[in-house]
């Protein structure tokens, strides 16, 4: 192939608008890492929240395979709030372990009223008996309304302070390198010019009106 300064044009106005593409899609992505890294400071650190919520729902990320092959080590669910009523035995729902902040994400199989409240027997889908105690709807955190598959490695990495810093690093160094790649190809393209001008001959005539046998 022969590249032409058409050809070289053409080729550099393709990569510039994938450039620019890339630098709508970084803007958004620093505004929404520090809107969500603000939220968790404020809810985490200010509020004293055990649960960080965001728009009424609450995130959580799975650690074992007790859910498996429906949820997966390392998935995210995102949960609801739900009333007592709403919940039915098939719903997987998020709960607390006691007054601690360990979760638990599995299946419920039945309801229980007793002594004038209600519990629900859960079972996680891999697992090969339901668990061993009833859970009271006070330790329900919500209902699942979807998961996002590994995600939850990301999510568990923003709630450190290292993390937060190491994610927002590698997109800021993204746009950076992202920015200036254009001006790295055009200076490479001048240096291919000047030491390879028979690459870039057009027919007929020669490149800077420089004599080269090719």
């Amino acid at each position: 192939m022969i590249y032409t300064n058409e050809i070289i044009k053409k080729e550099l106005e393709k990569k510039e608008k994938i450039r620019k593409k890339m630098k709508y899609l970084y803007i958004p992505l620093i505004v929404i890492l520090l809107l969500g890294c603000s939220s968790i400071f404020f809810q985490k650190f200010i509020e004293k929240n055990k649960y960080i919520n965001f728009f009424g729902y609450k995130t959580f990320i799975v650690l074992t395979g007790s859910m498996e092959p429906s949820i997966n080590a390392g998935d995210l669910v995102i949960v609801k709030g739900a009333e007592k009523n709403n919940i039915k035995p098939g719903d997987v729902i998020t709960y607390s372990v006691g007054n601690t902040e360990q979760t638990v994400t599995h299946r419920v199989t039945e309801i229980v009223e007793k002594n004038g409240k209600t519990y629900y027997k859960t079972k996680g889908d891999n697992n090969n008996s339901v668990d061993s105690e009833l859970i009271q709807y006070e330790n329900v955190l919500g209902t699942m309304s979807f998961k996002i598959g590994k995600l939850g490695l990301l999510v568990n990495a923003l709630k450190t302070t290292g993390g937060i810093a190491a994610i927002a690093l590698i997109i800021i160094i993204a746009w950076v390198y992202s920015s200036k790649k254009n001006d790295r190809i055009l200076a490479r393209e001048e240096i291919r010019k000047k030491y390879n001008i028979c690459k870039y001959k057009k027919y007929g005539e020669d490149v800077n009106g420089a004599k080269q046998i090719c």
